[in-house]
Parts: C-alpha cells; sequence; structure tokens
C-alpha cells in the first residue's frame, strides 16, 4: 500500500473557487460492478479528450490490437528510372515525416529515387509533423474537421516537406529499434496533384511496382493517441470506422447505449460547429463506466490491459501524468483527460489495496484558464478521496513508452487482386 497523504494537505497549493462545480461523479469496483456510487450520474455532458477512450473502444472491437492501416504505393515506370507513383490512402492517423523517410528508405533499396508525377486520393491524410514531439504539440491539441487535411493542405504539407528533410533523426530512431534504413537516400519529385479514389484507374499491366505501407499495430497507435492528446488521430481513426452515424448503431448493438447517454460527434472530443452553434460529444457517468468495464474485460480477452493503450499516470509522459501525478496516483492510476470550453473531465480506472476501480470525474467550467484550473483541482481532490477510500493505490508496475510509427512488418510488395486492385 502507498503512503496516503492528506486530501487536504495535497491541495494547499489549489485555490478552489465557485468555478469547480461538479457535473458530475462516478465509480464502480470492477468487483462489482452494478453497485455505482455518484453524483449525477445519469445526465449526458461534455465529455472532451475523454471520447478517445471510446474512440479506442470501438477500433479495438471492430478490428483489433495488431490491426495495422495500410497505404498503399502504386508506381508506374515511365522512363530511365523515372516513375509515376499514386498514394492510396486509409486515414492512417500517424502517416507523416517518420513514416515517409522510412518508405523512401525502402524505395531507394529497389532502386526506385526519382518520381515524375505523385499523385494522392482524399484518404491520404498526410502531416509532415505528426511524429515531430514538439511541432506535434500543437497539432495534437488543434481544432480540425473531418476531412482535414484536405487535399489542398496535404499537398501544401508534402511541398514543404522536401520528403529527405529530417532523415539524419528518422534513421537514428529506427536504428535503436532495431530497424535498418540506408543512410544517405535520395528522392526528388517533379510534380504533386490530388488524384480522387473514383478517379484513379488500376492498370496492372503498367503499374508494376505496388507496395503496401502498413502502421504499427493499432495498439501502439491507441497508446500514443491517448498518451499525448491527438485530436488529428482520433479523428481519422473515427473516420477510418465511417463515422458518427456507425457509431451509435456499435453502441447499441454492444452495450444496449443510445443517443440519450452518449453522443459521439466525432473521434476526438473537441468542439464540432454546426447551424445551431458549437457542440461537444457527450456522455453519462453511467454510460463512461459501462464502457471502461467493457472496453477493460475486452482488452483482457485480448491479452492486454487498459495499460497499453492509455496513460499510466506518472510512469508514461502525457497530459494525465502533468496533470494529476502524486505520489498516491503514481503507477497506480490509468486515465485519459479532456478540457473543452464547458467541461473539464478524467475517466479510468484505479489500482486500489480493495481491487479495480473505474472512475468518470466531469466538472463545469465557464471556458477560461482558471475555471479550467479550478475543475482540475476538484478532479485530483475527489480522484485521492477515491483512492484512500479504497485503502490506497497499488502499483501497477508500468513501463515507460516511446512511440515509433513504423516497424519492420511495415513495407511489402502487396499481392493485388484481379478486381481491381483498391483495398477497401
Amino acid at each position: 500500500m502507498k503512503f496516503a497523504l492528506s486530501v487536504t494537505a495535497a491541495l494547499t497549493i489549489f485555490n478552489l473557487s465557485a468555478f469547480g462545480k461538479v457535473g458530475s461523479t462516478c465509480y464502480v469496483p470492477l468487483n462489482d460492478p452494478n453497485n455505482i456510487k455518484g453524483e449525477n450520474i445519469d445526465e449526458r455532458l461534455p465529455i472532451a479528450s475523454v471520447s478517445k477512450l471510446i474512440t479506442s473502444y470501438r477500433a479495438i472491437k471492430e478490428k483489433n490490437l495488431s490491426y495495422r492501416f495500410q497505404t498503399v504505393f502504386y508506381l508506374s515506370q515511365v522512363g530511365d528510372s523515372l516513375y509515376d507513383l499514386h498514394i492510396q490512402g486509409s486515414r492512417d492517423p500517424y502517416f507523416g515525416a517518420e513514416r515517409m523517410h522510412y518508405t523512401i528508405s525502402e524505395l531507394n533499396k529497389r532502386r526506385i529515387t526519382k518520381i515524375r508525377n505523385l499523385t494522392f486520393d482524399e484518404n491520404f491524410k498526410f502531416f509532415w509533423s505528426i511524429d515531430d514531439k514538439e511541432k506535434n504539440k500543437s497539432l495534437a491539441g488543434g481544432f480540425y474537421v473531418a476531412q482535414d487535411p484536405v487535399p489542398e493542405k496535404v499537398k501544401s504539407q508534402l511541398k514543404a516537406f522536401y520528403f529527405i528533410e529530417g532523415y539524419e533523426e528518422t534513421f537514428k530512431r529506427a536504428l535503436k529499434n532495431d530497424i535498418k534504413m540506408i543512410e544517405n537516400p535520395k528522392f526528388s519529385v517533379q510534380s504533386i496533384q490530388f488524384l480522387s479514389r473514383n478517379d484513379f484507374k488500376y492498370e496492372p499491366i503498367r503499374m508494376s511496382n505496388t507496395f503496401v505501407v502498413n502502421s504499427t499495430p493499432l495498439v501502439n497507435l491507441l497508446k500514443e493517441m491517448n498518451r499525448n492528446s491527438n485530436n488529428h488521430a482520433a479523428n481519422q481513426i473515427f473516420e477510418h470506422l465511417e463515422a458518427e452515424k456507425k457509431f451509435s448503431q456499435f453502441l447499441i448493438e454492444s452495450l444496449n447505449l443510445d443517443m440519450k447517454s452518449v453522443l459521439m460527434l466525432n473521434g476526438s472530443g473537441d468542439r464540432v460547429d454546426t447551424s445551431s452553434g458549437p457542440k461537444y460529444n457527450e456522455a453519462s457517468c453511467v454510460a463512461m463506466l459501462k464502457i471502461l468495464i467493457d472496453l477493460h474485460k475486452t482488452l483482457v480477452e485480448q491479452k492486454s490491459s487498459l495499460a497499453k493503450v492509455a496513460t499510466v499516470i506518472g510512469s508514461n509522459e502525457g497530459t494525465a501524468t502533468a496533470l494529476y501525478n502524486t505520489n498516491i496516483t503514481f503507477d497506480a492510476v490509468i486515465a485519459k483527460t479532456g478540457t473543452v470550453d464547458p467541461a473539464v473531465t478524467l475517466g479510468g480506472l484505479a489500482s486500489t489495496e480493495k481491487g479495480l476501480v473505474f472512475f468518470m470525474f466531469n466538472m463545469k467550467t465557464e471556458g477560461t484558464a482558471q475555471s479550467w484550473n479550478a475543475g482540475r483541482a476538484a478532479i485530483k481532490k475527489k480522484l485521492l478521496e477515491l483512492l484512500n477510500s479504497f485503502d490506497g493505490g497499488v502499483s501497477l508496475n508500468a513501463r515507460a513508452f516511446s512511440f515509433i510509427s513504423f516497424d519492420n512488418k511495415s513495407f511489402s510488395e502487396l499481392d493485388i487482386p484481379a478486381t481491381g486492385g483498391k483495398l477497401k
């Protein structure tokens, strides 16, 4: 058992103003799942980036932890060592500079270094800085709609990227992960244009070189998305799973949760602008607990755990650690944070002396830094009270996490189906 710091002492540095108003709070032990306790547990409220746990839940249930996003590179030789390249995307959430560097290395190994015309479809969602730890801070928290990045944005990102810019850093990271890349790549592109999925014509005689570029397994993508609260990644995964209508159907079929208890408009939890004003993903406290419990059970069935797809406070870098790490919560709480104008939130599970306890805290705010900070202070107070009420935290013995967007199974020749060569 960990040393139990008094809740009052732990919170003396915080100014709990009137802004820290409770929207809803709830918790339930895994060994007594029907004994839900809390306040205002049935009202549907904005859940902010805790939405990413619901996005993760659906992705794991509909795919599996080993699922990989596939991006296809169709190459046609048009001259001496000169090729046309068409990229068929899949909304891969982490196809950025790092993955492009790796792909260029693999193409160079096959003596492909010069591209005449590069075209890409609407599902190729390239941000060159998606894997950059510093530049990714603004990307992760930025505001994006379902279509982002649109083709013109992707085109400008590709042009600004210069393809081998920053290659040396990717090379070093690959080496640390036992992935062999060539040291001095060559890659030139004469023209970059958008070509829609419907307008692309697969010609098997001309397209003799076709490769698939895989993401790392889904479990790694989800861990990075939740750790860094990456809105871009969450929205791409959500859209890859065919968006909100299918999401509502999924929740009804999985847990009998309808739109009265859960409303998912995007994968990230950020604002959605509508004709009637801004809207947010919402869920009741009870619905979140049901989702968290089934997420946990699904992960156990796949011989994994919530610690593999979300932040272990203290043991992993990320937003939850930055806001809620104490000597009591360290390595004993797995959680996802959230912040939008009307709410700050925290959802996850606590490892305690009396077993696993699932929780959801939702504080109403006024969209100001002061109200957000007060809401977080109130959440920290409630989290510490929860752990103390179950005799303190028990260490999860979690490992540190580092992310790289490719591995030794991320590039292969594609066996083109006779029906046309377009992957679903």
